[in-house]
């Protein structure tokens, strides 16, 4: 990780989040989301150098995804193309855990390569990327040009965050492949273990096969029970710290852009892990998943070196 660590600290290096921009269509009214976008989200509220890179539609809902990102100053390279920005219904349960419907033809799954997006892979040191945008044969293309592009060094985590039908075994296979990091849930992980011929699935088992593909990363996270990460030949689990919930919408994707800004600032993993837990718990607390962060957040990471 020491070469990884060097260029995440390097002036301009980025943690980009690569894929969707949309609206989540909640109850209480549309919220600004998307994985990639909420990943980069949480990296800025925490300090770091974040950049969303997507496409939006010449729409209301395009023109409002920007006015937002800009009033929250989160950096973005948002592509404007003919499909409609792109949004999802949501509803939730009693304990705030949603189910999804998403809008057809989606502006992200069609985001161009362009001089733009190029110099946008030079400076990425961190891409989080996922599978949804990527069903959209442009955005995939792009994507994999994305990766491909970026420094040495730099660290790529695959968000699965698998949807509806918006996704295929090769698609997840094709995904894993250019993968340093990967994220999944609960939900996801028999999916993934049937993709990989797995008999009797366990994250233990899953992140045997992601090492020998390459992976050296594994974030698997349990709803209210527990999370678990493995790094290497490190392991660690922590039970999820009980919250009131308001809904779960983006709390994965808190833990991921707080884990790896955590890891970032040479936060030992069984501290980056604690870190995490606490800023996804945070976001259960909170309606949409671009919330703003207490301050204590922050200084956690000021005081480790930030």
């Amino acid at each position: 990780m020491e070469r990884t660590k060097e260029l995440w600290k390097q002036d301009g290096a980025l943690f980009t989040g690569l894929g969707e921009v949309l609206f989540d269509m909640l109850p209480e009214g549309p919220r600004l989301g998307g994985a990639p976008a909420n990943f980069a989200w949480t990296v800025h509220a925490l300090g770091g150098r974040a950049l969303v890179v997507s496409a939006v539609g010449d729409d209301e809902l395009g023109r409002e995804a920007a006015a937002l990102l800009a009033e929250k100053e989160l950096p973005a390279e948002l592509f404007t193309v003919p499909q409609g920005t792109g949004h999802v219904d949501v509803s939730l349960d009693a304990g705030g855990v949603p189910s999804y419907r998403f809008a057809a033809d989606p502006a992200y799954e069609a985001l161009p390569w362009t001089e733009r997006t190029a110099r946008a892979a030079a400076r990425t040191a961190v891409c989080c990327f996922g599978t949804l945008a990527r069903y959209g044969a442009v955005t995939r293309a792009t994507a994999a040009r994305f990766l491909q592009a970026m420094p040495a060094g730099s660290f790529r985590v695959y968000d699965v965050n698998l949807r509806g039908t918006f996704y295929t075994p090769e698609l997840v296979e094709e995904s894993l492949a250019m993968a340093d990091a990967v994220k999944c849930n609960e939900d996801e992980l028999p999916v993934l273990c049937r993709f990989a011929g797995i008999a009797e699935p366990s994250p233990e088992a899953y992140f045997r096969y992601l090492r020998l593909r390459g992976a050296r990363c594994f974030i698997y996270t349990e709803g209210a029970v527990r999370s678990t990460v493995f790094l290497d030949g490190e392991k660690s689990v922590r039970p999820t710290l009980p919250v009131e919930v308001a809904d779960t919408v983006g709390a994965g994707d808190a833990f991921t852009g707080a884990f790896m800004a955590a890891l970032a600032r040479d936060l030992p993993l069984g501290e980056a892990h604690a870190f995490a837990a606490a800023a996804a718990s945070f976001v259960c607390t909170r309606s949409g998943a671009m919330p703003d962060y207490p301050a204590s957040f922050r200084q956690t990471l000021e005081r480790a070196g930030l």
